[in-house]
């Protein structure tokens, strides 16, 4: 059976309507009317206002690049419960955060334990979601959530009992 569709497609010219209506179709920008004589090179007009590297782009990727080199290794410490070892970077980037938000469908609580697992190792292993939310216990999660997401520990952001009872009498 005889193929039905041309196995090539008839080469339109660039211009097809004319300039003048007594003239001929004038060839694209870039190409020659006669194919025997190269093409014309047309500078691009972005090329000519952009120079090759951007100092201000350069300078901020490079304190960027210093900063997460100074912050590599990371932080070890026991969980407080179960006393095992856990290891977390010092530098993490949003990259892996977007992952797992994204992942999670913009669940926060989710998007942190995915987070976790993906980032920290317990013991020298990482852990699944599964594993984490079966086997490691209320407090040494608050922990971890705490040293992860809650800042870096120095203020007192808690608020005492005795501040509690004395702000709900006020209000009474």
């Amino acid at each position: 059976m005889p193929n039905e569709f041309p196995t090539s497609a008839p080469v339109q010219p660039a211009n097809p309507v004319p300039a003048d209506p007594g003239s001929a179709p004038q060839p694209a920008i870039g190409h020659s009317a006669d194919i025997s004589q190269p093409a014309r090179s047309v500078p691009s007009v972005a090329a000519a206002q952009e120079p090759s590297e951007p100092p201000a782009q350069a300078g901020v990727v490079n304190r960027l690049k210093a900063y997460r080199d100074q912050h590599s290794g990371s932080d070890t410490f026991p969980l407080p419960e179960t006393g095992v070892v856990v290891s977390l970077p010092k530098f993490r980037s949003h990259g892996a955060w977007s992952s797992c938000l994204r992942m999670a469908k913009n669940n926060i609580q989710k998007a942190q334990v995915l987070y976790i697992c993906k980032v920290v190792t317990f013991d020298g292993e990482k852990l699944t979601a599964a594993d984490y939310d079966k086997y490691i216990p209320l407090e040494d999660s608050m922990e971890l959530l705490s040293r992860m997401f809650g800042g870096t520990g120095d203020e007192e952001d808690h608020i005492e009992g005795d501040q509690l009872e004395g702000e709900l009498q006020e209000t009474a």
